[in-house]
């Protein structure tokens, strides 16, 4: 039986090295066929590679389908065609839009995360563009109209209720669109793990080298109107990811690729199937734990309750277990702090925080009269602090935008020198959105 033009392609690029001119295409394809060919033969195979990519104007399927096979490999006109399961092992790249809280949330929980459906049961694109996303594809993060992360993507989409942390009116002026209320409360989750850029990108200001590159169907920026489009999740094409890349090598001291690498090597949460990671983390947690309640004898750290049979007190980590660096920090008792459910659910929220003297710090998310309930007492502290806790509740109190308040200082002879901030102790990107980054001082009298 003759195979068809699409399966010779495919076989003479497999044995072309995954990539080729057209020419040698042409050379290989006829080797295949053993001189079976007809007139029109050549017009067959360019027809075949601009129908089955989505880089083509003429491309029939959208990017993660069936019919997106093909890619070129340097842009139209170089006639080199590439095929993409061969491209490479971080050859997808996606661009998320993240709006405002929704941004923080998913950072702090390593995860991009869509409705299957709205309210109405209407189905999205941009949403279903989750079930094409693969383990090793580059996902760069798009909030505050720069571009300000990027991620590896660890797991394929898994089926996954709405976070509860992800607000609908929470944070929200009445005057502005409820962004989540909209939303099935069923969708797709995907387990990343992400990386804040040293200078975030500014789309507007290398718009004319990216702009011809994205002007295709359902592009993730507008062109004409300078702004990106609505949506979540959308297919980026590999040359407007190159010169993403470039410009971030550019104003980094350390490159894109090194950045990807260093974040590949790195643990996730891990999804639902994955039974031997999670056996793993369970003996961790475990070793973490018999380590924080050794440290605090037993004891919540602030209530005095003493851990009984069954088990009454939680091992909270306080720099979140998916944001450790490495496995010396997962298991650091210093990481960690004995909490009664009430305080450890607030403090895992980040509704409340603690200082350096252990004074409980509350967030504007929650009323004090919902912390009573929950059993917390704002006059309650922390006693027993070890220097090196600072050092994570410091990390925590940033995750979570609490800010820290200044005094006045006074040197050896009496004069009042004021402190002022001049950048923020805090990454600022975006409304409600406060992650770390280097503070800048200047002293004054």
């Amino acid at each position: 039986m003759m195979t068809t033009y699409k399966e010779d392609i495919i076989q003479a690029l497999k044995n072309l090295g995954g990539s080729a001119h057209l020419k040698d295409i042409h050379k290989e394809v006829a080797r295949l066929r053993k001189g079976k060919l007809n007139k029109s033969w050549t017009f067959s195979i360019q027809e075949n590679l601009q129908r089955h990519s989505s880089d083509s104007v003429y491309g029939r399927g959208k990017y993660g389908s069936g019919d997106d096979i093909f890619y070129m490999v340097k842009g139209k006109g170089q006639g080199i065609w590439g095929l993409r399961e061969m491209s490479g092992k971080w050859k997808n790249y996606w661009w998320v839009n993240q709006r405002g809280i929704y941004f923080r949330e998913e950072f702090r929980l390593n995860c991009i995360w869509a409705p299957k459906k709205n309210k109405k049961g209407k189905k999205n694109f941009h949403w279903d563009n989750l079930a094409k996303v693969k383990p090793g594809d580059i996902v760069f993060s798009y909030h505050n109209k720069k571009i300000v992360a990027v991620s590896v993507v660890k797991t394929k989409a898994f089926n996954s209720k709405r976070p509860d942390t992800f607000p609908s009116r929470i944070n929200y002026p009445e005057r502005r669109r409820r962004t989540g209320q909209s939303w099935s409360i069923n969708g797709r989750k995907v387990l990343v793990k992400y990386k804040l850029l040293d200078e975030p990108i500014d789309i507007k200001k290398i718009l004319s080298t990216i702009g011809p590159h994205l002007n295709y169907r359902h592009s993730p920026y507008s062109t004409k109107y300078k702004r990106g489009n609505l949506g979540y999740l959308f297919y980026l094409k590999e040359k407007a990811a190159e010169i993403i890349r470039q410009t971030i090598n550019n104003k980094s001291v350390v490159s894109l690729d090194q950045k990807i690498s260093e974040v590949d090597q790195e643990d996730v949460q891990v999804g639902p199937t994955d039974k031997i990671s999670k056996m793993k983390i369970r003996i961790k947690q475990g070793e973490f734990r018999d380590k924080v309640f050794n440290l605090w004898k037993n004891k919540c750290c602030i209530t005095n309750l003493k851990e009984k049979e069954p088990s009454l007190l939680i091992a909270a980590h306080i720099w979140p277990y998916m944001h450790c660096k490495d496995n010396k920090e997962k298991i650091d008792r210093y990481n960690g702090l004995p909490l009664t459910p009430g305080y450890d659910k607030a403090f895992d929220r980040g509704y409340i925080s603690f200082s350096d003297k252990g004074n409980i710090i509350k967030s504007k998310k929650i009323s004090s009269k919902e912390l009573k309930k929950l059993g917390i007492n704002l006059s309650d502290k922390i006693k027993g602090l070890k220097e090196n806790h600072k050092k994570y509740l410091s990390k925590h109190r940033k995750l979570h935008g609490f800010k820290i308040k200044f005094r006045p200082q006074a040197d050896s002879s009496g004069c009042i020198f004021k402190l002022t901030l001049i950048t923020q102790t805090y990454f600022k990107i975006g409304r409600g959105v406060l992650l770390p980054g280097a503070p800048n001082f200047k002293l004054s009298s």
